[in-house]
């Protein structure tokens, strides 16, 4: 993962892996908002053609199911 940009509120990064010997971009956002102190929001995009990004949707997935993980909530 690697860091693309900051501001006081957010980071953006990108993940770069190969699917079916293509690569594929997985972009990353967190944030966090002085109006939902105390929490950081995600979001996971993969802007590639089907059926390029099935294998990153799968990974978008597994991660989402990580940050839900032990009662926590994911918006």
């Amino acid at each position: 993962m690697l860091e693309q940009s900051r501001t006081f509120f957010n980071i953006y990064c990108h993940a770069v892996k190969s699917y079916r010997n293509k690569k594929a971009t997985i972009h990353i956002t967190s944030a966090v908002f002085p109006e939902d102190p105390g929490n950081v929001h995600v979001a996971f995009r993969c802007y590639e053609k089907q059926p390029a990004r099935e294998g990153a949707e799968h990974d978008i997935q597994s991660a989402e199911k990580i940050l839900w993980a032990e009662g926590r909530q994911v918006e």
